[in-house]
C-alpha cells in the first residue's frame, strides 16, 4: 500500500508539472517580423506628403511682402507685393496615421518649413535701402529737370508750348513725389515692428495609389507643431483614416518596472528601462526621394529600409545606421516587432548612412497636448 501512495503522488506531482508546462506554453512569445511583412502590414499606413509654401513679411503700416524663400546667402526669391505673382516651393515628405479620424505624424520641417525670418527681413531692408538711394538720386535729378522746365513754362512763347511744358512737369512731379513716398516709407521700416507668416498647402497621396497630378493629393490642415523636437500632426480635411489603413500605436508609456517591484505601484521603485540599445534592428518605412523613386506602376509605393541603433544619444533622439534621402523626413521607425520607436527627422551631412529620429515619447506629448486642447 505504501507503494502504491508513493507511486501516486509521484504521478500528482508529475500531473502538476505537466499542467504548469502546459499553461506556460500557453503565452505566446512575440515573433520577429520580416521586412516583408513589415511591409505588408505597416506601409499602408505611411502616406506621401506634398508641401507647397511660400513666406510673406508685413511692416508696420506697410502691405505685406511675398517671397518663395531664401537662396544660399540668405536674400529673399522672387520678393514681391502681388501674392499672385508669387511662385511657391514645392517640398516632399513623409507622415502615417496615429489614428482613426485622420490624425497623420510628421516633422514640423515638412508641415511648417521654417526660415531665418530675421536674416529675411535684414536682407529685404538691404534691398529697399539701395533702392531708396538709387530714388533720393533720380528724386535730385527730378528737381534740377523741374527746375529748368518752369523757366522754360515761364519764357514759353505759346499758349501750346507752355502747356506741354506744364504737362511734362506735372508728371515729373508725380514721380518725384511717388518716390520720395517710397523714401520716406524705407526710412520709416527701419524701426518698425514686423511679423513673417509661413504659407502652406499641405497634402498627402497614399500608399498603393495612383498620382499623376497635384490634385491627386488629399487636403490637410496642420493642427499642432513642436519645431524644438521637428515635430508636427497633421489632419486629413474630412478627418477621417480611410478604412484598411494601419494607423500606429503610440506607445502609452516609456517607462517600465522592474521585475523586482511591488505590486503597490510604489512610483520611487519604477525606473527607466532601456529598451533602446545599440545594436537594436529598426526598420524605417517612408518615401526616399519623394515621387521620385516612389511612383510605379503600381502607384505610390513605400520603401522598407532597416539598419541598426549606432547610438542611444539623447531623451529626444537616437542614431542609426538606417541609410534615407530626402523625402525620409517623417517617416516612422519601428522595431522587428513592430513598435514605433522613433520619428525619423534628419541625417548626418556627407553621408546617407547614419541618421536621426526623434523618440516616440515626444510623438506622445504631443499628441496628449492636442488631446487636452
Amino acid at each position: 500500500m505504501k507503494t502504491i501512495d508513493k507511486i501516486v503522488r509521484i504521478i500528482g506531482s508529475m500531473i502538476i508539472v505537466l499542467l504548469v508546462a502546459s499553461c506556460g506554453s500557453g503565452k505566446k512569445e512575440k515573433q520577429k517580423l520580416s521586412p516583408e511583412q513589415i511591409e505588408t502590414k505597416y506601409s499602408s499606413g505611411v502616406v506621401l506628403i506634398k508641401n507647397s509654401f511660400f513666406y510673406s513679411i508685413s511692416f508696420e503700416g506697410c502691405k505685406p511682402f511675398y517671397f518663395s524663400g531664401l537662396d544660399e546667402n540668405g536674400t529673399p526669391q522672387n520678393l514681391t507685393l502681388n501674392p499672385d505673382e508669387i511662385k511657391p516651393q514645392v517640398l516632399f515628405g513623409t507622415g502615417f496615421f496615429v489614428s482613426k479620424d485622420g490624425l497623420i505624424a510628421t516633422n514640423s520641417h515638412v508641415a511648417n518649413p521654417a526660415i531665418d525670418i530675421s536674416s529675411a527681413r535684414s536682407k529685404i531692408m538691404n534691398a529697399f535701402r539701395e533702392l531708396a538711394n538709387e530714388c533720393s538720386k533720380e528724386i535730385n535729378d527730378i528737381n534740377e529737370k523741374l527746375g529748368i522746365i518752369q523757366l522754360a513754362i515761364i519764357s514759353a512763347e505759346s499758349y501750346s508750348d507752355r502747356n506741354e511744358y506744364q504737362r511734362g512737369y506735372d508728371q515729373l512731379v508725380k514721380e518725384r513725389d511717388s518716390a520720395q513716398e517710397f523714401v520716406n516709407m524705407v526710412n520709416s521700416m527701419g524701426g518698425s515692428e514686423y511679423e513673417a507668416s509661413v504659407h502652406t498647402d499641405v497634402g498627402v497621396a497614399f500608399n498603393d495609389t495612383h498620382v499623376t497630378n497635384m490634385s491627386d493629393f488629399h487636403d490637410c490642415i496642420t493642427i499642432s507643431d513642436d519645431s524644438a523636437h521637428d515635430l508636427a500632426i497633421v489632419q486629413l480635411k474630412d478627418k477621417i483614416t480611410p478604412e484598411k489603413k494601419h494607423v500606429f500605436k503610440v506607445p502609452k508609456s516609456v517607462r517600465h518596472k522592474n521585475t523586482d517591484d511591488n505590486e503597490d505601484g510604489d512610483e520611487s521603485k519604477v525606473t527607466k528601462k532601456k529598451s533602446i540599445r545599440v545594436g537594436k534592428k529598426l526598420y524605417m518605412i517612408g518615401f526616399n526621394l519623394g515621387p521620385t523613386l516612389a511612383l510605379t506602376d503600381h502607384g505610390v509605393k513605400a520603401q522598407v529600409t532597416s539598419g541598426e541603433v549606432s547610438q542611444d544619444t539623447d531623451d529626444s533622439k537616437i542614431m542609426y545606421t538606417i541609410p534615407s534621402l530626402h523625402g525620409s523626413s517623417g517617416s516612422p521607425v519601428i522595431d522587428q516587432y513592430g513598435k514605433l520607436v522613433a520619428v525619423n527627422f534628419a541625417g548626418v551631412n556627407d553621408t546617407q548612412s547614419f541618421n536621426y529620429g526623434i523618440k516616440v515619447n515626444h510623438l506622445k506629448k504631443l499628441l496628449s497636448s492636442l488631446q487636452e486642447d
